[in-house]
């Protein structure tokens, strides 16, 4: 009867392969709102990669092997085939943890540049490696422990909310002072959003406006043409922190900005920035300059419609450097946002 006992095991696999018996499987796997994370998730508890062990030969496991159970953070290789690897990134930049015995976590790299899988795109695991936990109930339907294996794909998050856009930069820019405006903060964008930069159309006033009260002022056609190149680019290069050049903008101008962000979800919300460049009166030694730098931070509504302002403004004093004139600029209190 021991030739019975050896062909038991390798006949379960099979029946649970048909269906014919109960086996654990992948039940979905989905993004977070940010998208650096997927949640797969298992149709019942699991052992979370601890072994059963047969210590008789006779085919039938008699015990688990819970020194075996992967713990911490840990190379996803170890239950995904090599195929979903290519898809979700190698070890340790990717890892994966197991959140619960029935759920585990794949992380990917901060970098934008990091591997992630595209949405619907089929992960698929090893076999015999992740165990159902009736194998902790002996005997099982027919003494075999039951693993998952199979593949799913991987889902976008639910709800879908919109992006919120969070931009750091200044408002107030006292010229020669560097101008910067970085959106890398904004939420719920997933990992592969599109950032779209441009000159704002304003009804009943200009793009740029006049600070000097000179309704006769004339601005330079081939700077404002550079500046919309240099947000063309941007918006190409899909980047997610604006540099204007100095020599593309000209002082006591206020330039409005459009931002707009499509999450990798496909909701998009936009943001009107104002930027205040005058002319503070800094001395032509001036070899060090820091820039004035302040955070705002804005929720906008999620039905992309109306703007919920919450503004959380964080504003650093003028460092004492030489070359400084004693003469400066009052910057404002924050990155305006205007009624996209």
């Amino acid at each position: 009867m021991a030739w019975l006992k050896r062909l038991q095991l390798p006949v379960c696999i099979l029946l649970a392969c048909c269906g014919l018996t109960q086996q654990v499987t992948m039940t979905s796997a989905r993004f977070n709102l940010n998208g650096d994370k997927v949640t797969v998730t298992f149709s019942s508890p699991t052992l979370q990669g601890a072994p059963p062990t047969d210590a008789n030969g006779d085919g039938i496991p008699d015990f688990i092997d819970r020194r075996q159970t992967f713990t911490g953070q840990w190379d996803c290789s170890k239950v995904f085939i090599d195929a979903t690897i290519t898809k979700i990134g190698t070890h340790p930049v990717t890892r994966c943890q197991w959140i619960s015995e029935s759920a585990l976590e794949v992380l990917f790299g901060a970098s934008r540049s990091a591997t992630r899988p595209d949405l619907y795109d089929e992960i698929c695991m090893r076999g015999a490696v992740v165990y159902d936990e009736c194998c902790l109930k002996m005997p099982s339907p027919c003494g075999a422990c039951p693993f998952a294996f199979g593949c799913t794909g991987v889902q976008g998050p639910s709800p879908v909310v919109n992006p919120t856009i969070r931009v750091t930069g200044e408002s107030s820019i006292c010229y020669p002072a560097p101008i910067y405006v970085d959106a890398t903060k904004s939420e719920n964008i997933g990992g592969k959003p599109n950032f779209q930069w441009t000159m704002a159309a304003l009804s009943g006033s200009g793009n740029p406006q006049d600070l000097r009260g000179d309704p006769e002022r004339q601005f330079d056609l081939t700077k404002i043409d550079a500046l919309r190149r240099t947000l063309n680019l941007a918006t190409r290069s899909n980047d997610l922190v604006l540099a204007i050049p100095l020599s593309e903008i000209e002082t006591d101008t206020l330039y409005t900005v459009r931002l707009a962000v499509t999450s990798q979800w496909g909701k998009t919300a936009q943001q009107l920035l104002e930027l205040k460049v005058q002319n503070c009166g800094i001395s032509q030694d001036a070899t060090t300059l820091r820039p004035n730098l302040l955070a705002s931070s804005y929720v906008l509504g999620n039905d992309g419609g109306g703007t919920t302002v919450k503004p959380v403004t964080t504003l650093r004093p003028y460092p004492t450097v030489i070359g400084w004139a004693s003469s400066r600029c009052a910057p404002a209190a924050s990155l305006a946002l205007l009624e996209a």
